[in-house]
């Protein structure tokens, strides 16, 4: 779970999360356990946060691509 939870603007739905804003940064077959997590996810979170930081700013516009 995020904590805090992430806002969104009014009548908007938060793009690529899973159930309880688990954030999707990643299909499954893009990371394995071998893969260290200094360099594949806390990278794409950070990544994901400044998506999500700029579709706050546009009222609702997602830059980061991916998939619905």
């Amino acid at each position: 779970m995020v904590a805090p939870r992430l806002e969104r603007p009014p009548g908007k739905e938060l793009p690529h999360t899973y159930d309880h804003d688990e954030l999707c940064l990643y299909f499954p077959q893009e990371w394995t356990p071998t893969m260290l997590i200094a360099t594949t996810i806390v990278p794409w979170a950070a990544e994901w946060l400044l998506h999500y930081e700029i579709w706050l700013a546009t009222d609702g516009t997602w830059c980061g691509g991916g998939h619905s």
